[in-house]
């Protein structure tokens, strides 16, 4: 009776039935039970599929015949003959095919409650394991190949890239774009090359190079955003077009493949690079990918040269600029060597003899060794001639001291014409002051003496107020003069400033019965220690300005209080305020406001520059503004002196 247990197939159970089920269960070998003859008793499933057999084929059958097909005579079988003791290792075992396999195999005799001795074969493929062992190995050699390979490929892809990135720093400016046209045919084995390039102030892409034809037979400019350009432009990637099946005839060549380079640095379009084949053979995705990178180093180097370009230009102009101005301009380094001299400083080098290894003269040289980052600022005359020269620190953007300038002007004409004017005026002054006093004195005794007509008096009161007019221009022109050459000798007192204004403010408003003259603010006025007729003096010239340019009258205010350690005194008329184009020449000598509301106002403008020379003697400031309504608000401030 024949039972089939677990995958086994066997004649009858034994004593070694469960010992050999166990190991079936734990096993996916081939295993075989033998009796003492060598007859196949039982086997496992997996052992009778290795063999080629179903179970069934198998039990009673001899186990040599059947996997020692070739040497039927179990006799001396250290695996399954009669004799064979226990082994352990490779056997060759015939399918029933006919093929054979190597197979590990283990053989053991097996004794159970009966005196029949059994005994167990178990055997294992070992082709398979090979075969597999063998497949994993070609594939780690494939792998390693194919590692190789791209190692390789990268070298070769890194050395690429130096060789183009030394030949795009060696490459002079002037000859980048055809460098770059020349190195990309190079490297990816194209007959023809093109670059256009996007101008700064043009949308359109124009035709900076060309590699192996001749440009005249492309066109010169292109829009960008047309066709293939604008795809890769836009796509920021290579396009490549295939015309393999009909090429495309362009400058007399026949071209089967063209790829579409953009050049672009961040948000900026700077051109699109066309390169192309005339052989049959495309240009591959890994190609694409290597052009992209090189085309991102070509993109850096176009965007700096569009930047030096800039900066050339730049310099070019500030060259041109700083060589057409009259002034002598030098520019040296921290350490006093020259790095600029415009045209004017030449010739004067020239002209004078100036060294420019040694630009600075003793006295401004200990300035600036006292003070590194300071200004100078000093006059000297040589042959009759008079210079003003002017140094200045320079920065760069980040703040680091770099250098210094060295302007030089000539202002010999200049000073000769204060001279002259200062002669004049000392002249005039002098000679106009002694029969003006006369005049006053006479016209004093006829007013006190004479008829007492009063046309007749009318008339001498004219004479004598023309007279006090032009006194007090002489006297203008003189204290200008004064101070002008540095001197005005203040004789400092303490008073109180309220008192000097009320004063000033009386006596201004009997001048005038259409202005109403008021003091807003008495007993804000501190006491201050200054020149009380000096500032008596710029208190009456605001003030007759203020009722002079206000020939409407209207109400002229004063106001003054103390400010931080110092004293803020304004006058504000409801004039006819100061036209736009004349405000920069207020406190300059001899200078009037002209329109045609002005014509009819007397004086010589020197009122105002008077008043500066007065204020800033006091170590104060001047100036005005607009008044709120019209007019203008004159205003001076001094320091309060303990």
């Amino acid at each position: 009776m024949t039972v089939h247990r677990h995958g086994v197939e066997s004649e009858a159970p034994s004593t070694t039935a469960a010992a050999f089920e166990l190991l079936l269960r734990v096993s996916n070998d081939g295993i075989c039970l033998l009796d003492a003859t060598g007859l196949c008793r039982g086997v496992s499933s997996a052992g009778a599929r290795v063999l080629g057999y179903h179970p069934r084929e198998l039990i009673g059958r001899s186990f040599h015949a059947v996997v020692h097909a070739s040497s039927p005579r179990p006799d001396g079988c250290p695996l399954c003959g009669p004799a064979a003791g226990e082994f352990e290792g490779r056997a060759l075992l015939t399918r029933k095919d006919g093929t054979t396999f190597n197979a590990a195999c283990t053989a053991r005799h097996l004794t159970g409650d009966r005196t029949v001795d059994e005994r167990l074969v178990v055997f294992t493929e070992v082709d398979t394991e090979d075969r597999a062992h063998s497949a994993t190995r070609h594939d780690t050699e494939a792998r390693l190949r194919r590692t190789v390979a791209e190692l390789a490929a990268e070298k070769q892809r890194s050395e690429a890239i130096h060789v183009f990135a030394r030949q795009l720093f060696v490459t002079p400016l002037g000859d980048l774009d055809r460098t770059l046209v020349d190195q990309f045919c190079v490297l990816t084995d194209s007959r023809l090359g093109l670059l256009y390039k996007k101008d700064e102030h043009d949308a359109e892409l124009g035709l900076a190079a060309s590699h192996g034809l001749f440009p005249s037979g492309v066109a010169n400019r292109i829009r960008p955003n047309q066709g293939s350009f604008g795809a890769a432009l836009s796509a920021r990637h290579p396009v490549v077009e295939d015309y393999s099946d009909g090429p495309l005839e362009l400058a007399g060549r026949s071209i089967r493949h063209i790829m579409y380079v953009p050049l672009s640095e961040g948000e900026d379009d700077l051109g699109v690079l066309i390169l192309a084949r005339t052989m049959a053979r495309p240009y591959l995705p890994e190609e694409q990918e290597s052009v992209a990178h090189l085309a991102g180093l070509a993109s850096v180097a176009l965007a700096n040269t569009r930047v030096v370009g800039r900066l050339e230009r730049l310099s070019q102009l500030t060259r041109a600029a700083l060589d057409g101005i009259v002034e002598a301009i030098r520019i040296v380094d921290p350490d006093g060597r020259e790095l600029f001299a415009n045209t004017s400083m030449r010739f004067l080098d020239q002209e004078l003899g100036l060294d420019p290894s040694a630009p600075f003269d003793a006295p401004e040289l200990r300035e600036i060794e006292a003070d590194p980052e300071g200004r100078t600022r000093m006059e000297w005359e040589l042959e009759d001639r008079s210079f003003e020269r002017y140094t200045a620190p320079i920065h760069d953007s980040l703040g680091t001291f770099i250098g210094r300038v060295i302007v030089l002007r000539e202002v010999t004409a200049e000073r000769r014409a204060e001279r002259l004017q200062a002669d004049l005026v000392s002249f005039a002054s002098h000679e106009l002051r002694t029969p003006l006093t006369s005049i006053l004195g006479f016209a004093k005794i006829l007013l006190e003496e004479g008829d007492a007509d009063p046309e007749w008096s009318s008339h001498v009161e004219t004479i004598r107020g023309e007279a006090v007019r032009l006194l007090g221009m002489v006297e203008d022109l003189l204290d200008f003069q004064l101070g002008g050459a540095g001197g005005f000798v203040l004789s400092r007192t303490r008073f109180e400033l309220a008192d000097l204004i009320e004063e000033q403010v009386s006596k201004a408003a009997q001048v005038s019965r259409i202005h109403e003259l008021v003091f807003d603010s008495p007993h804000a006025a501190p006491m201050i220690e200054a020149d009380r007729n000096r500032i008596a003096q710029v208190l009456s010239n605001l003030l007759s300005n203020a009722i002079k340019y206000s020939p409407r009258g209207g109400v002229i205010r004063v106001r003054a209080r103390a400010k931080e350690g110092s004293v803020y005194v304004s006058v504000a008329d409801p004039g006819i305020g100061i036209p736009a184009d004349q405000r920069d020449k207020v406190f300059q000598k001899f200078s009037r406001v002209e329109t045609a509301e002005t014509a009819d106002i007397r004086g010589i403008g020197l009122g105002l520059a008077l008043c500066r020379e007065i204020v800033e003697a006091h170590e104060g400031s001047i100036g005005y503004a607009d008044a709120h309504g019209g007019g203008t608000v004159f205003w001076f401030e001094l320091p309060i002196r303990q």
